[in-house]
């Protein structure tokens, strides 16, 4: 019985602690940036976001490829 226990108890940590790490490390759509950090540049690109109602601005990371949404 007591092997059950510990069986089903490490399972539930082990889910615990994958949820902290991943919706604190993984989810980087949260980020909020004020400004552009170096290395961005400034796009044309547009839009309007669904969810929050806001005008957000493409910035282009022309050394590694990324691109970040910054409130316009």
């Amino acid at each position: 019985m007591i092997y059950i226990l510990a069986f089903y108890g490490i399972q539930i940590l082990l889910l615990i602690f994958v949820g902290i790490i991943s919706w604190k490390f993984y989810d980087k759509r949260i980020r909020n940036y004020k400004r552009a950090p170096t290395g961005y540049v400034k796009t044309d690109e547009v839009f309007r976001d669904p969810i929050t109602n806001k005008t957000l601005r493409v910035y282009y990371n022309k050394e590694n490829g990324t691109r970040i949404h910054i409130e316009d």
